[in-house]
């Protein structure tokens, strides 16, 4: 996790992996109140859809609006 991660308010992952048709997952965790609430997503959604290898990890500050992202 990022150092910056260390002290926001919440945390959401996002599954990486492929569908078996090879179309992306997309799943989202949505953000929850601690970084263990979503790391609990991400070993419900491994144990329920083993196509997910890789997560990426998202965090905020409560007091900063959410991130549009790249583009």
């Amino acid at each position: 996790m990022s150092p910056a991660c260390r002290s926001v308010a919440v945390h959401g992952f996002g599954c990486l992996g492929e569908l078996a048709d090879g179309t992306p997952c997309g799943a989202e965790s949505g953000m929850r109140e601690t970084e263990a609430a979503a790391v609990r997503w991400v070993l419900v959604h491994l144990r329920e859809h083993p196509h997910g290898r890789g997560f990426v990890h998202r965090c905020r500050r409560w007091w900063l609006p959410a991130d549009p992202g790249p583009g």
